[in-house]
């Protein structure tokens, strides 16, 4: 009798494309942490998505013409729109009083205004743990 153990087959392993698949993250009380039955859809650091994202920014500084910026808002407004770029949609998403429907603009809106739902959606963005969930 063998107690030899299977190799495991790597493509479970597949972060790309759990990534690129996305992960229903449930925003909680910026506080208490209690679950807000609001649910936004991400993708991961290992999806093509982010690499795309992460490739433009790059580029854009690398092919800077005319005076170069290199003040902090430039930077920290560069990062916001890759995790802008992330999110791939919500649920039960609600802003003064009204329903805002998942766009890119308000995805970067929303993130601007609520600097507490980005650090979430970035935090869960960089959890390989969030997209090996089956």
């Amino acid at each position: 009798m063998s107690d030899k153990k299977q190799p495991l087959d790597l493509s479970s392993l597949d972060l790309v494309a759990k990534s690129d698949a996305g992960f229903r993250l449930e925003l909680v009380h910026p506080a208490s942490q209690d679950a807000l039955g609001v649910f936004v859809t991400v993708a991961g650091t290992d999806s093509k998505r982010y690499a795309d994202l992460q490739r433009e920014v790059a580029d854009k500084r690398l092919n800077k013409r005319g005076p170069k910026r290199n003040d902090f808002a430039f930077y920290e407004e560069e990062a916001r729109r890759v995790v802008a770029g992330c999110v791939m949609g919500w649920d039960g998403v609600v802003v003064d009083g009204e329903e805002l429907p998942y766009t890119e603009a308000n995805a970067l809106a929303l993130l601007e205004r609520f600097p507490w739902i980005r650090e979430q959606v970035q935090t869960a963005m960089g959890d390989r743990g969030n997209y090996l969930q089956d």
